[in-house]
C-alpha cells in the first residue's frame, strides 16, 4: 500500500500507485509521513496521526509546541525533528525534548546504524 498526504484536506492510498482513494479527511497540515515499525506516522503541528497495519487510526495531540517535521526509529526509540529541536520517544506518546538546533534543519533527519559509515 502507498499512502500520500498533502498540506491539507485528505490522505490518499493506492494498492498499485495508479488508482487512488481518499482514506482520511483532515484539516490539519501534514508535514511528513513515514512508515516505521508497521505504522504510517503522519506528523503535524502538535499532532501525530497513526495508521497501523490493521487499518486502525490513532490521533495524539500535544500541548507543547511540537511541530513534527520528520521521524525515524534508531532501534530503541523514535526520534522526531521539531524544526529547531529533536525529541525522543519510546511510544510516540511521551516525548523528551532533546538538543536545540539553532538553525531550522527543515525537518529532515536520518540514521545509520553502522559505526563505520562516515570515516
Amino acid at each position: 500500500m502507498t499512502v500520500l498526504s498533502g498540506d491539507r484536506e485528505f490522505i490518499v492510498s493506492s494498492p498499485d500507485g495508479e488508482n487512488w482513494e481518499i482514506i482520511k479527511e483532515t484539516s490539519e497540515v501534514i508535514n511528513k509521513v513515514r512508515f516505521i515499525n508497521g505504522k504510517f506516522i503522519f506528523g503535524g503541528n502538535r499532532k501525530i496521526t497513526i495508521l497501523d497495519e490493521s487499518g486502525k487510526w490513532q490521533e495524539k495531540s500535544f500541548h507543547q509546541n511540537y511541530n513534527f517535521q520528520d521521524f525515524l526509529w534508531d532501534g530503541e526509540q523514535y526520534i522526531a525533528s521539531f524544526g529547531t529541536q529533536l525529541g525522543y520517544s519510546k511510544d510516540l506518546e511521551s516525548w523528551t525534548e532533546g538538543e536545540r538546533i539553532y538553525d531550522d534543519i527543515g525537518g529532515m533527519i536520518s540514521h545509520h546504524s553502522s559505526n563505520d559509515c562516515c570515516r
